[in-house]
């Protein structure tokens, strides 16, 4: 019967020196599978492609702009604050990694072709083939598990895929130089694939720029030429009113116009004046020859009064004459002052316009030599440091690291299996033993306490 007592020694009163005779009497299986483990990954570091990695240094730094006419903080804002280096890392990683790059240099370097490829023998002749035959069919195999069929790609696609993978952009911290990485089997395209891209990458940052400043350029040339227009159109309304109605200048028009109105009007008042003296003096006159005629009176003294009455008559007539005719000259004055003052209201409003559309134009202008030194200066001042170097050692498989991994794995995984089988009794590695044997440790044990 199964007691506390024995379930606790079972547990804790653990006979190391056991435990390592067991080790000791395999030795000879562990050696082995660590053996063979260890010449098998030894074996396919030779199997594995060598990956050749080049390098180039790229310095990348954000600019300030600089305007035609300085604005003022106040009214446009503070300028936008430099971004930190990360976001600026992260960006060129990104745009490194991106189609519109990778497509580029793929197409420049033909990465979508096979390089071809000259064998010193027949048997390597048929292990590259070979090796690159069984590569194609497990990557088939793979797709097949992943998606249950084959989805054929083009040559250009895949060479993109491994493009991308291969490369990247290495930064420290707080650093205006960045350092373009790419990996690839054959050292001299590495190396070719490094240059390429930072050429490209160069002038995708500069086209940034550019296209933003080329499009508001674009832009404002249009709203340039069309405020042109608008103002060559209130021009030619202006000079179209002037002409139809015969004026030089409605001003100088108005201006002598009421200068001549009040001519007319102090004349008509001198007119008036003298008609109401002349109708006086025939008042009195007609008084004078009524009494004369009732008087004794010389009879050429009234022949003369008569004779200066109807003279009087006469000229009052011709003094009414002359009114009316000032009358309708100034009328006529008046509603020429008036036409003339509409006119000036309609030539004042198109000045107005003028006025309006021409700051308009000429801030537009402004904004148009800004947008044009825009274009020709760059945004961000990158260049490549150097170019890149054709490496003359792989940088992977690295033999050590595969082996000293393998090592280790192989030597925990087969001291488990041991102590596994040995758990198990399994007879053929532990046919002496045996459950039993177990047991009478177990009672002898107990007898002695």
């Amino acid at each position: 019967m199964t007691t506390l007592k024995n379930f606790r020694d079972y547990m804790f009163n653990v006979d190391f020196f056991k435990y390592m005779e067991i080790l000791v009497k395999h030795r000879n299986f562990i050696l082995v599978f660590c053996f063979s483990a260890i010449f098998t990954s030894l074996a396919l570091t030779y199997v594995f492609s060598e990956k050749y990695r080049a390098t180039a240094s790229v310095f990348y730094r954000p600019v300030e702009r600089s305007l035609m006419r300085q604005k003022s903080t106040a009214a446009f804002g503070s300028p936008l604050p430099v971004p930190p280096f990360k976001i600026i890392s992260q960006t060129l990683n990104d745009a490194v990694k991106s189609d519109a790059i990778l497509a580029a240099v793929t197409q420049e370097l033909h990465l979508d072709q096979e390089i071809p490829l000259h064998y010193e023998s027949w048997y390597e002749r048929w292990y590259k083939v070979s090796k690159k035959y069984v590569k194609r069919q497990l990557l088939d195999l793979w797709e097949i598990l992943k998606f249950g069929k084959i989805y054929p790609e083009t040559p250009e696609i895949k060479a993109i895929k491994g493009l991308r993978q291969s490369v990247d952009i290495e930064s420290s911290k707080d650093s205006y130089i960045y350092l373009l990485v790419a990996t690839d089997k054959y050292p001299a395209r590495a190396a070719s694939i490094v240059d390429t891209t930072a050429k490209h990458l160069i002038q995708w940052v500069k086209a940034q720029g550019s296209i933003t400043a080329s499009r508001k350029r674009e832009l404002l040339a249009v709203q340039l030429e069309e405020k042109n227009n608008e103002v060559a159109l209130y021009l030619a309304d202006r000079e179209s009113l002037l002409l139809q109605n015969g004026f030089f200048s409605v001003s100088d028009e108005i201006s002598t116009g009421v200068a001549l109105s009040y001519e007319l009007d102090v004349e008509r008042n001198r007119l008036v004046s003298q008609i109401e003296e002349n109708r006086v003096r025939i008042i009195e006159l007609g008084k004078n020859i009524s009494q004369s005629k009732i008087g004794q009176i010389d009879p050429d003294d009234i022949k003369r009064m008569e004779s200066e009455k109807l003279f009087a008559e006469v000229e009052l007539q011709g003094l009414r004459a002359k009114n009316q005719s000032l009358e309708s000259s100034i009328q006529e004055m008046r509603s020429q002052l008036t036409r003339l003052s509409r006119i000036q209201k309609k030539i004042d409003e198109l000045e107005l316009k003028i006025d309006v559309s021409s700051r308009e134009y000429i801030n537009l202008s402004d904004l148009y030599m800004d947008a044009k030194g825009e274009v020709t200066n760059d945004t961000a001042e990158v260049k490549i440091m150097h170019s890149a170097y054709v490496p003359d050692k792989p940088i992977s498989p690295v033999k050590i690291y595969h082996v000293g991994l393998t090592s280790l794995l192989s030597l925990l995984f087969s001291t488990g299996l041991v102590y596994i089988f040995a758990f198990f009794n399994v007879r053929i590695f532990f046919h002496d033993y045996k459950p039993e044997h177990r047991q009478n440790n177990t009672e002898q044990k107990i007898a002695t306490e």
